[in-house]
């Protein structure tokens, strides 16, 4: 009887080990995914700004303007039905004033406008600000009346997710 009785205390201890690995294994196991996922959000993000970042810093001519004007339309077409934090807004910052009024907010264009609005003779640069919106609350959208990116948020270059937000051009001075 003594034999008996310890060797249910061994089968049950042995069963509390196996417990207490399985735990271990199952906890490691979500840990792992966890981590996977989130260098595979920031992978997604990085390829997908890599379509826009040979534009940016650079001194672009028109051709150069109007062919990114197009991603960021393809992309918003996308972007709108798939993900809006996939959305980029423009913002159209220009030297020579010659387009006071858009579609009430001064600066912010659409991608269309832009590509009409860029002329041949002057070079443009092209800036996404380099900060991060830390909350999805802090992802607003253009306000009416908007004059500089920093009115809206702007300023936040990139999504809380890692994707470019806002984008702005800058025309330069003819012959820069």
């Amino acid at each position: 009887m003594e034999n008996a009785s310890k060797a249910l205390i061994i089968a049950g201890a042995i069963l509390i080990s196996i417990l207490i690995i399985g735990l271990g294994v199952f906890i490691y196991q979500q840990a792992a995914t966890t981590v996977s996922n989130a260098n595979l959000n920031s992978q997604e993000a990085m390829a997908h700004n890599g379509q826009f970042q040979s534009y940016i810093g650079n001194t672009e001519s028109q051709s150069d303007v109007k062919q990114l004007m197009n991603t960021i339309t393809a992309n918003n077409v996308t972007g709108t039905t798939a993900d809006t934090t996939q959305y980029i807004f423009v913002y159209f910052n220009n030297s020579s004033n010659k387009h006071a009024t858009n579609s009430g907010l001064e600066g912010w264009y659409s991608p269309d406008e832009i590509s009409n609005y860029v002329t041949s003779g002057y070079t443009y640069t092209i800036k996404v600000h380099n900060n991060k919106a830390l909350t999805t609350a802090a992802e607003i959208p253009v306000e009416t009346g908007a004059t500089d990116p920093a009115d809206f948020g702007g300023d936040q270059g990139y999504y809380s997710n890692g994707y470019i937000r806002c984008m702005e051009i800058i025309e330069n001075k003819r012959g820069a």
